[in-house]
């Protein structure tokens, strides 16, 4: 058994240093990313005469707006004006409704049209949790209030069988995930309450295949997590998960919107970090709820509170998140990312010196033209003077760069032997419609306009080849980096070039050679063991070996002929019974107080004669299976050991956890590093997500990013200015093939580089 992993650049492995190829690749690759940030189209003031605000939006089968919030009118929140407001899909106001004389105050936090044209709206009514159906001119048709007192609704959605679906909580103290269902009048069908601990409720749904999800947050060991339901259309829990990935009791996580991914899974926004100090999150759940990534974001000004409220897909695979910033002035947050959570662009939208505090965004959709509208509150300087009003804005239409849809070779950088004819492709759409241009370079001659170019190499060396694609705004390029040489390798087996297999395991190992006529390569195979010893173990072109002994092996096979070499390096873990372990990196370093999840994976995780064995600085921490939870609190080394037996063999693991001190006196300071630094990721390798940790000397504009072996820029992990310390930033593999990347820090003038190896 081995894990494969992504089949590398052929070219790269005719390499003796593979590390400065990918290093090279990713200098002479470029596919750039140019998004324009969309500017505002129009703003909205809505005023009840009083303060009030709108908490969501919805796009009609029209295209006009509806929108549902509150006012305050002075008496305290949720006992305020249940308000409705139609507008044009220009933001027009059409007819606003509020409904004291139908004995309803509070505040409508979800709004839809229903198939029969009225509009549903859900949320808070005389502190309970509450359901409003008005028809198309706004007029009340009927109305509830559910559950216990403190309830509240945040979600509501029409099933395709006709249905209603409200979700939030019921009872504030503490409060319960609530989820109930409603015919067409307004009858209750079922009900579902689910007591996580203080602080459930759900903030979101979606229909999907079998049911429904649900995401918000509740309250595991004192510590808010991030919540997610699948109930089949009857009310019965299918799947319950929850998370929280600070692994730390004081770090909270919110759900806070949902909405389905083309891959079947879910994206969900939220926050992370305490009140004072929080950042947006976007996490990637599979159609099991299963985590698969997850990042977060400072916006910028580098504000402490950043809180996101609503998410909406964009363009099929990006995602848009807008919410409110700790900011002096009238700021609203609104970030971009792409379908891995690399952010695309970030802002701070100032509407003007009419616009001051509190202003924020609650609901984003997208309008039938594409574009963004968002729903919200501000505070605004209006005829009578200042008032906290509705918010509604449209953004203008994002134009975006050409993007390539196609292109030949794949492979970015190769060789070819002197003579050799190459047709290179590149097939490209504008996301506008717009007629686009093709340009081909080579070594900076030009050669031609068509989508495909055919290049003879006829002597010894190295070749740039080009081909800029442009609408006339935006210009997009993609560069192939072509060696001509006498030989190289071309091709090798396995493919895989990180494995963990279980031992006694023999493979056979190959190198395949392209050359010139007269030239034959002579072969040399050198194993590195356990113990770092270097060893001969074959001369031929193949070799067959087997690993029968525990420990980390590199496996190299060398081609060599007068005075040039190429080699392809295999790394091999070899094991007894365990196939994995996280953290990987066994030598750790965290502040005090900081809680590590440790877990183990063996190759059979069914099978009933497994044992565990769990120890803490050598104490027995008691009986768990696969994984444990540790906090170190005194300064110093600690350490943490993993026994696992079969019945036959056994694994033993240790991690060595050094904990530092978390301050750092004045007179001290002359003792942090002085230079930009990037430490080593862990863990490394990783099979799905792993850690970055990175040092600025003194604040500056950072860009911290992922390529693959070709040189493709694969993930964004940050983007911006940052403050001088210490930053964290982590890889998420989940959506990404098996391989050898590169990690890149960026800072001024300095560069740092690391490699990092997914396994799967």
């Amino acid at each position: 058994m081995f894990i494969t992993g992504d089949r590398m650049n052929k070219e790269i492995r005719n390499n003796c240093n593979l590390y400065s190829n990918i290093v090279a690749g990713m200098v002479l690759i470029l596919i750039s990313i140019l998004h324009s940030q969309p500017a505002v189209e129009f703003v909205k003031t809505f005023d009840l005469g009083h303060s009030e605000s709108l908490r969501d939006i919805f796009i009609c089968s029209n295209g006009d707006f509806i929108a549902c919030g509150g006012g305050d009118r002075g008496r305290g929140g949720y006992n305020g004006d249940f308000w409705i407001l139609k507008t044009d899909d220009n933001g027009d106001e059409t007819w606003s409704r509020t409904y004291e004389d139908n004995d309803i105050s509070g505040t409508g936090y979800s709004v839809i049209e229903t198939e029969d044209g009225n509009y549903l709206s859900a949320g808070i009514i005389e502190n309970y949790a509450g359901s409003l159906l008005v028809d198309r001119d706004g007029n009340h048709v009927w109305s509830n209030i559910h559950g216990e007192d403190g309830g509240g609704f945040f979600a509501v959605i029409e099933l395709k069988s006709g249905e209603y679906i409200l979700a939030g909580r019921t009872s504030r103290n503490p409060s319960i995930g609530y989820v109930i269902c409603l015919d067409s009048d307004g009858e209750e069908i079922w009900t579902l309450e689910i007591d996580e601990g203080e602080s459930s409720q759900f903030n979101a749904m979606r229909e999907t295949e079998g049911g429904i999800v649900l995401a918000g947050n509740n309250n595991r060991w004192e510590t808010l997590h991030c919540w997610f339901l699948k109930i089949d259309f009857d009310g019965e829990v299918i799947w319950n998960h929850s998370y929280n990935m600070t692994f730390n009791r004081s770090g909270q996580v919110r759900g806070m919107d949902l909405v389905s991914t083309s891959n079947g899974g879910f994206a969900v926004s939220g926050t992370i970090g305490s009140q004072g100090n929080s950042k947006y999150l976007l996490l990637n759940i599979d159609a099991e709820g299963e985590l698969q990534w997850w990042e977060s974001y400072v916006m910028p000004g580098n504000r402490t509170r950043n809180i996101p409220h609503s998410l909406v897909q964009v363009d099929e695979s990006d995602f848009v998140i807008v919410g409110e910033l700790n900011a002096n002035d009238s700021y609203l947050g609104v970030l971009r990312v792409n379908q891995v959570g690399a952010t695309r662009w970030s802002s701070e939208y100032n509407l003007g010196e009419s616009f001051r505090r509190p202003s924020f965004f609650t609901t984003v959709v997208i309008s039938p033209d594409n574009s963004l509208i968002a729903s919200g509150a501000t505070n605004y300087r209006g005829e009578d003077g200042w008032s906290n009003d509705g918010l509604i804005v449209k953004l203008e239409h994002e134009y975006l760069e050409p993007q390539f849809i196609h292109w030949a070779p794949e492979d970015t950088i190769f060789s070819v032997l002197p003579g050799d004819e190459v047709e290179f492709i590149a097939r490209a759409i504008d996301q506008q419609g717009d007629e686009l241009t093709n340009l081909w370079i080579i070594d900076d001659d030009t050669l031609g306009s068509d989508t495909t170019e055919i290049i003879a190499f006829d002597e010894l060396g190295e070749y740039l080849v080009s081909c800029e694609v442009s609408d006339g705004e935006f210009t997009t390029e993609i560069r192939w980096h072509v060696t001509a040489e006498e030989w190289y390798i071309d091709s090798y087996s396995p493919d895989s070039l990180a494995w963990t297999v279980r031992r006694p395991y023999e493979a056979d190992f190959s190198l395949g050679i392209r050359a010139l006529e007269d030239i034959e390569p002579r072969f040399r195979w050198i194993l590195t063991n356990r113990e770092h010893q270097q060893i001969d173990v074959g001369n031929e072109a193949d070799l067959t070996y087997t690993f029968d002994i525990q420990g980390e092996y590199s496996l190299e096979g060398r081609a060599f002929f007068e005075d040039t070499e190429h080699s392809v390096i295999w790394q091999v873990a070899v094991n007894s019974v365990l196939y994995w372990w996280r953290p990987h990196e066994r030598q750790l370093e965290v502040e005090p107080r900081e809680e590590i999840e440790f877990t183990v994976i063996p190759f059979n995780p069914d099978s009933d004669s497994l044992d565990y064995l769990w120890l803490v600085d050598g104490e027995d921490d008691g009986d768990v299976e696969e994984g444990i939870f540790a906090r170190f609190n005194d300064v110093g080394e600690h350490s943490v050991t993993a026994i696992v037996h079969d019945g036959a063999e056994v694994d033993t693991v240790i991690w060595t956890i050094t904990v530092n001190p978390n301050t750092v006196d004045e007179d001290q300071t002359s003792l942090l590093s002085t230079e930009v630094t990037l430490y080593p990721a862990a863990p490394n390798p990783f099979n799905s997500t792993t850690s970055i940790r990175y040092f600025l000397p003194r604040s500056a504009d950072v860009r911290l990013t992922t390529y693959d072996s070709a040189g493709r820029l694969v993930q964004r992990l940050s983007e911006g200015f940052a403050t001088s310390g210490e930053h964290r930033a982590t890889i998420q593999g989940a959506d990404l093939p098996a391989g050898v990347y590169l990690l890149r820090l960026e800072t001024g003038e300095v560069v740092r580089s690391m490699k990092v190896v997914l396994l799967k």
